[in-house]
């Protein structure tokens, strides 16, 4: 199983629980949370959040449509 997750992220979506170890995933991330000096705890000025947010605004306004926004705007990292 490929992991996605990276430090600064606001969701972490665990998808599939076909192997019934949803529980035991959720616990190593909710561990990971709570650590005082966590390394996935990012200032939110270090993250692509803002950008993101102003330009899916912009391009809404600008009438583009929000499927195509949302592709694009994953691509920044």
């Amino acid at each position: 199983m490929t992991n996605h997750a990276r430090p600064g992220q606001l969701l972490i979506h665990f998808a599939s629980n076909r192997d019934g170890l949803r529980p035991e995933r959720m616990n190593k991330w909710m561990d990971v949370a709570d650590k005082e000096a966590s390394e996935w705890r990012v200032p939110l000025n270090e993250t692509s959040y803002p950008k993101q947010i102003e330009e899916y605004w912009r391009r809404l306004k600008d009438g583009e449509d929000i499927p195509t926004i949302i592709e694009s705007l994953e691509t920044l990292k």
